[in-house]
């Protein structure tokens, strides 16, 4: 999966209020191979987003991970909520996001190692049906503009969701357990 992303600089959003954050550039955002498909994502500004947040439980259990963070890790949240507003099932969402943070972890395996990858993917599968949006909720917003299109190589993810929150939990537990931890 690769990510390709415009602007190339960190002053693409503003504080409204109370963590909640106002895309004020218009962004491009390509995701090439995921699941066989092409991702575009082009968000307008006026998008409201709040970048990585979740139950306290959750957002407790990991280490340096930041609610924005560089460039890159802050188009990892964005498009995650992005897509639950709807473009995405709720399950290829979750795994968007869990292959991004995948790649951010051959950059920084301390903040993006399998624990706070897992967590938060875990987290996710847990928790995200209360902030789901029902698919297609974004639709009609004129705020994103979203396309899929058949990727023109074989995809090498499709493989990738066989079990894989089985897999994540197991990592969880052991790495919790390793903490002293009691999930």
């Amino acid at each position: 999966m690769t990510l390709r992303l415009n602007p190339q600089d960190n002053n693409y959003y503003e504080l409204i209020d109370n963590g909640n954050y106002r895309i004020s550039q218009e962004l491009t955002i390509e995701i090439d191979n995921f699941l066989g498909n092409d991702l575009t994502f082009k968000v307008l500004p006026g998008y409201i987003t709040d970048f990585r947040t979740g139950p306290k439980i959750i957002v407790d259990l990991l280490t340096d991970v930041p609610q924005i963070g560089d460039l890159r890790t802050a188009m990892c949240w964005l498009i995650h909520d992005i897509t639950y507003d709807g473009l995405l099932p709720r399950k290829e969402a979750d795994l968007l996001l869990f292959q991004m943070l995948e790649e951010l972890k051959v950059e920084n395996p301390v903040k993006y190692g399998d624990f706070n990858s897992n967590t938060i993917y875990t987290g996710l599968r847990m928790v995200g049906m209360f902030a789901y949006k029902r698919e297609g909720y974004l639709a009609d917003n004129y705020k994103v503009i979203f396309s899929k299109t058949p990727s023109a190589s074989p995809s090498e993810d499709i493989d990738t969701t066989v079990n894989i929150e089985k897999i994540q939990l197991d990592k969880i537990r052991s790495a919790a357990k390793e903490l002293n931890i009691n999930l």
